[in-house]
């Protein structure tokens, strides 16, 4: 793989994508129906995010359109899922909002913290957690 990852800026739709790519590939390979379902958009939307994707370095798809990510793909879609994940809990556990908002609301700004603040709010949910 070369170095184009490092060159790339991920859009926020396309963190989506392969927070969306992982979690659907848990059990196996994706597909593009599922991901254009997941995402609820249309599938040439689909296959243009994931084109550009895999033109970064980012996903890989072999011929009967079954679509994995990469190492650089893993890491991010990893990162983006945990960030999700923390504002979820950050949002229904301490602010207490309804699950079904939490998880749209986190799914929005997980992608607008910068690593810093990210950090503070880990380190805040795990003093939360241990009860300090």
């Amino acid at each position: 793989m070369s170095n184009r990852t490092n060159q790339f800026r991920l859009t926020s739709c396309q963190e989506d994508c392969l927070e969306a790519l992982y979690e659907l590939s848990k059990p196996g390979p994706a597909r593009l129906t599922a991901l254009s379902v997941r995402l609820s958009i249309s599938k040439p939307s689909a296959s243009s995010c994931l084109e550009r994707l895999e033109r970064a370095g980012y996903v890989m798809h072999d011929r009967y359109a079954h679509f994995t990510l990469t190492p650089a793909g893993l890491k991010i879609a990893r990162g983006v899922s945990a960030t999700h994940a923390l504002l979820h809990r950050f949002l229904s556990e301490i602010l207490k909002v309804p699950s079904s908002s939490a998880c749209s609301e986190a799914c929005a700004l997980e992608h607008a913290f910068t690593p810093a603040t990210l950090n503070r709010l880990r380190k805040f949910m795990g003093k939360q957690r241990s009860g300090k």
